[in-house]
C-alpha cells in the first residue's frame, strides 16, 4: 500500500506586481496557514518518506514552514517540472520519482494539483471526495491512498482519497 499527499502551495502575495510569478512569496495568511498545517502532520503523524516540491518561491516557503512545524524528515527534491505542468507530467513524476517509497508529498500549485486529486482518486461519495470535487484551495493536502505496492503501479481513478484537509478548518 502507497501512500501520496498533496499539498497546494499556501496563500500567496500579490502586492508586488513586478515580481515574475515564480518569485511570488507568501504573504502572512499563507505563513500561518502552513504552521498549522505542519502541526497537523504533527499530530496526526504523517511522515512521507520522500518530498518532491516545486522551485517556485511560494512552494519551497510553504516546505520550509511545513518543515519547522513539523517532525518531518524526510529527504527532498525540487522539480522544476512540478510548477506549471501537465496532468501527464505530475502523474509521471509521482510513477519516477516515488520509486518504491512507500508514501509520498509533493507541494505545488493549482490548476495541475487539483485535477491531480481529481485523476487518481476513484469518484466516492465520501466528504473528502465531494469537497475535491468543488476547488482546492491554497495549503490544502489531499491524501490518497492506493492498494499498489510502488508508486510505478498507480493508474487513473484507483485511489482512495482518504481525507482532505484545508487550513482554515484546523
Amino acid at each position: 500500500m502507497t501512500k501520496l499527499y498533496l499539498m497546494r502551495h499556501a496563500k500567496s502575495d500579490w502586492g508586488d506586481y513586478s515580481l515574475p510569478d515564480h518569485e511570488r512569496p507568501l504573504n502572512e495568511r499563507g505563513r500561518d496557514a502552513a504552521a498549522k498545517m505542519g502541526a497537523y502532520f504533527d499530530t496526526n503523524g504523517i511522515s512521507p518518506a520522500l518530498i518532491l516540491c516545486s522551485t517556485a518561491k511560494r512552494t519551497r516557503e510553504t516546505l520550509d514552514i511545513l518543515l519547522s512545524n513539523s517532525g518531518i524528515t524526510a529527504p527532498t527534491e525540487y522539480c522544476a517540472d512540478i510548477y506549471e505542468a501537465s496532468l501527464q507530467t505530475l502523474i509521471s513524476l509521482i510513477k519516477d520519482k516515488g520509486g518504491n517509497h512507500s508514501s509520498l508529498l509533493m507541494i505545488g500549485h493549482n490548476p495541475g494539483f487539483h485535477m491531480l486529486g481529481l485523476e487518481l482518486s476513484e469518484p466516492s461519495e465520501n466528504k473528502a471526495y465531494q469537497k475535491l470535487l468543488h476547488r482546492l484551495p491554497t495549503g490544502s493536502l489531499m491524501e490518497i491512498e492506493f492498494d499498489g505496492e510502488t508508486f510505478s503501479e498507480i493508474t487513473s481513478k484507483t485511489g482512495h482519497l482518504r481525507s482532505f484537509t484545508r487550513p482554515k478548518s484546523l
